[in-house]
């Protein structure tokens, strides 16, 4: 009965760890990458020639989309791995180890 719900635990603390990290790194990324993320733009724009002018131009909605399908993206990861987080067999795995 306690190895059942110590292995129970096991995957409790697995998914309070993993969601909270994942969602940190990724409102991390986008503080980061949104700012950094227009020099490499304006780079790809700017390697097209001279026989082709694009203006790099940004407008804040596009920041703010782009962050929203970010963490959209963190939580369905979550989401995901939560599941089958919760259908590993801790005992097979212990199993496993030896």
């Amino acid at each position: 009965m306690a190895v059942t719900l110590l292995l129970t635990l096991c995957n409790i603390i697995l998914l309070c760890l993993m969601i909270p990290q994942n969602l940190w790194l990724s409102i991390i990324g986008c503080i980061c990458g949104l700012p950094l993320g227009r020099v490499p733009l304006q780079a790809m724009m700017d390697s097209n020639g001279d026989a082709v002018d694009w203006p790099c131009y940004l407008a804040p909605s596009t920041y703010i989309i782009s962050a929203a399908f970010v963490m959209t993206v963190s939580v369905l990861v979550s989401f995901l791995f939560s599941r089958r987080i919760k259908k590993i067999d801790m005992v097979e795995v212990l199993k496993g180890m030896e």
